[in-house]
């Protein structure tokens, strides 16, 4: 049923709640231009995708003025940022790339940053929060955009509430699509996405496990890397330097990794049993694309 209210008038309106979405928000509102955010699901967060912010990410932040709050957001600053690269825990190292954790160099050679830890459970909540801070810009959640029309002066988009079950009609002199691989606002542009669209499939198991660093003996890291016979065949990441770990294991098969028997992977890794829970998991599959373009009239992507 079309919403009969009236027509929501912004300068910008933006598609998707990510990193992306809230950085462009954020940066927006310290520049004094108002925008509205719509992003088709709840602004609840589960297990992270992302881990690291790079450098350059941290430079932004710095310009948002929220660079402290990612450094400082829980990360133990004397824990080890190596990775190792093990056959298993209780195997044999075969090498060790040595990073300076983040008490020892707060920069790098070319820039006051560096990249830190913050995994998005933690980073996009300092990002929303600071989109927040500015009564101009407005977040809304559970809002999906279903269309839209664009001419000379502006675009015309209409999107799903999800909470009323009702449309909502929004007008914007220029609408920001930052609604990631399968972006919508891409799709209903035309815009072709080339390139390999399938390298591997990645399993992704999160998991708390208390005594991890008391079960083996190759010291506390950033990351593990694990070697068999077959080559690289998983990695397990620090999510929050405590107890909170994050395990890929790769194959090229879905099936094979969707059936993966959990409890032996994680024994492969430390060469024995130990005490762990798993928090969740998911499938993805990496890709090697770009767009065809960027922009569109009114429209970014």
């Amino acid at each position: 049923m079309q919403d009969k209210r009236a027509v929501e008038n912004t300068p910008v309106l933006i598609v998707g709640g990510g990193p992306i979405g809230l950085a462009l928000a954020a940066d927006l509102g310290r520049r004094g231009i108002s925008a509205i955010l719509i992003e088709k699901n709840d602004d609840r967060l589960g297990s992270p995708k992302m881990l690291e912010v790079s450098i350059r990410t941290m430079e932004f932040c710095r310009q948002l003025g929220i660079a402290d709050q990612v450094r400082n957001w829980g990360f133990p600053l004397d824990h080890p940022l190596d990775s190792v690269f093990v056959t298993s825990l209780q195997g044999h190292e075969i090498g060790r790339v040595v990073t300076p954790s983040l008490g020892e160099v707060s920069g790098s050679e070319y820039s006051p940053e560096r990249t830190r830890p913050c995994p998005q459970t933690w980073f996009d909540p300092i990002l929303q929060k600071s989109a927040r801070a500015w009564p101009h810009i407005s977040l809304r959640y559970n809002i999906e955009l279903k269309g839209f029309i664009q001419d000379s002066d502006g675009v015309t988009a209409t999107a799903f509430n999800r909470r009323t079950g009702r449309n909502e009609i929004f007008r914007a002199q220029y609408l920001v699509g930052c609604d990631g691989f399968q972006s919508t606002v891409r799709d209903l542009l035309g815009i072709e996405v080339r390139g390999d669209r399938h390298i591997d499939w990645s399993l992704t198991i999160y998991l708390r496990a208390p005594d991890f660093h008391a079960r083996h003996d190759k010291g506390r890291a950033f990351r593990y890397v694990f070697v068999g016979p077959e080559g690289t065949w998983s990695f397990l990441s620090a999510i929050n330097g405590q107890d909170l770990w994050r395990l890929q294991l790769i194959g090229l098969d879905r099936e094979a990794l969707q059936d993966t028997d959990i409890p032996s992977a994680l024994r492969r890794c430390m060469g024995q049993d130990f005490d762990y829970t798993v928090e969740d998991k998911n499938l993805w599959v990496r890709k090697r694309t770009v767009a065809d373009r960027f922009m569109d009239g009114r429209v970014c992507t």
